[in-house]
């Protein structure tokens, strides 16, 4: 806010909601939180509710999250399940809420993304963002969906976009589930991308590593 040369008073942060700049908008949201919770929750609603930006608007989302204001986590939910933003929009209010606040109201927005292709007009992004998600959803859903979300995983390995397989592998590793061992050997076998078989070695060997140890 110093450099966008908006005073860290409690008046001239609440002003700077109000900022063209969309980056002095969310800075402002996120000191109101942390340096005056108390004020902070009817001003971000008010911004909130004129916001266009759709990051931004999670931002702050997020923002009221974090002091229990109510509408935060319902603005989250309601991004990501909302059909008509761009996925890398759902991606991340999906992330925030299962990140941050270990809620999964986002799982099949994220299973929608993780089993269709990617969206030719935003890129790789927003299923990029749907596999580096899956460690965390693992982690807290039932035992189905933790299985669905590993094989959705595991065949992003085929995943025609490069940087997705590599991203998939990654994640294989991140997760640390030595069952991906086997598809990890089938991808390697039919790989022809340099950079594709170089994350999906190291992700093997640290797998074969890990089951050597049990």
């Amino acid at each position: 806010l110093r450099a966008h040369g908006v005073a860290l008073t409690q008046h001239a942060v609440m002003a700077a909601l109000r900022n063209k700049d969309f980056v002095v908008r969310r800075a402002a949201s996120n000191v109101l939180t942390r340096h005056w919770p108390r004020i902070a929750g009817s001003v971000i609603q008010q911004a909130l509710s004129s916001e266009q930006e759709p990051f931004t608007r999670l931002f702050m989302a997020a923002d009221l999250a974090r002091i229990d204001d109510p509408l935060g986590r319902k603005t989250l939910i309601s991004e990501c399940h909302n059909d008509s933003a761009w996925g890398s929009v759902r991606m991340y209010a999906a992330t925030v809420l299962s990140r941050d606040f270990g809620d999964d109201s986002c799982l099949n927005p994220v299973l929608d993304v993780l089993q269709s292709e990617a969206d030719p007009k935003e890129g790789e992004g927003a299923k990029e963002m749907a596999l580096e998600l899956v460690p965390v959803l693992i982690g807290h859903v039932d035992k189905s969906q933790s299985q669905r979300l590993f094989e959705l995983l595991t065949s992003a390995l085929r995943d025609p976009h490069p940087y997705l397989r590599m991203t998939a592998s990654a994640t294989l590793r991140s997760l640390g589930d030595v069952r991906a061992i086997p598809s990890l050997q089938a991808a390697i076998a039919n790989e022809t991308d340099e950079g594709c078989l170089l994350w999906m070695n190291v992700s093997l060997k640290e797998l074969q590593s890990k089951r050597q140890a049990q």
